[in-house]
């Protein structure tokens, strides 16, 4: 049976959603958020946070901070440097 023209749009529309999708998604660089960065973080009481999605440091964050969004990656996953090691201890 050969491809007809609402086959070919549906085609269309639906590599076009995924392109719109994808477009919207950056790409994570993995950082790790280590005992030394974390303990900085909280020594130097300036406000920081990270994004336990892709480990990203954030600075003007609420030391309970809770899912602020990650500017980086776009996801809801940052955290104060103090709520994490509240979480971890």
């Amino acid at each position: 049976m050969l491809p007809t023209n609402d086959d070919k749009l549906t085609d269309n529309l639906l590599s076009e959603r995924k392109r719109q999708r994808s477009a919207r998604v950056k790409p994570v660089n993995s950082v790790k958020i280590t005992q030394r960065r974390l303990m900085a973080a909280i020594e130097s009481d300036n406000g920081i946070g990270f994004c336990v999605a892709c480990g990203e440091e954030t600075s003007g964050v609420e030391p309970d901070a809770r899912k602020y969004r990650c500017e980086s990656c776009g996801k809801s996953a940052v955290y104060g440097a103090e709520e994490i090691l509240f979480h971890i201890a």
